[in-house]
């Protein structure tokens, strides 16, 4: 059983991905990149080159940022599987707007840019998907503005 079979195999128990074409998810599936970190590992930092764009498969990730004199403000902690992040650093600004830490031991798939991009443009659902991903990131920054 190969990591790409793995991977089409949880692609297709997402809903964003369920009704996807077999070609167009398979084509995401060969690009998925297995990537396990242990609590506490960064898993990149404000300001870092954004190439990929994130699915969490297991555990918690904790996206933040840190003032110069090391406060964090945690902005969203990704903890269902499926979840997709990197959305905006991925296709607007080409680096990362906040810090991504694992808070526990994490499993994610990397799938690198160019990849969703025609995936998007192939599939209307991918790109709804991708948008309400961005969308549910600005409603939980926007309720945590509302605290604030």
């Amino acid at each position: 059983m190969g990591t790409h079979s793995e991977a089409g195999r949880f692609l297709r128990s997402l809903p964003q991905f369920a009704r996807m074409q077999s070609a167009t998810l398979e084509a995401i599936a060969t690009r998925c990149r297995l990537r396990p970190r242990k609590a506490g590992e960064n898993l990149f930092l404000e300001g870092d080159p954004c190439r990929d764009l994130y699915i969490l498969v297991s555990g918690h990730v904790k996206c933040f940022r840190a003032s110069p004199e090391g406060r964090e403000q945690i902005l969203k902690i990704f903890e269902h599987p499926g979840e997709m992040f990197c959305t905006t650093s991925a296709f607007s600004t080409g680096s990362h707007i906040v810090s991504a830490k694992a808070m526990n031991d994490v499993r994610l798939y990397l799938v690198d840019v160019d990849t969703m991009k025609r995936a998007a443009l192939a599939e209307p659902t991918m790109a709804l998907a991708l948008v309400t991903a961005a969308g549910d990131q600005m409603r939980s920054l926007v309720s945590l503005a509302d605290d604030l």
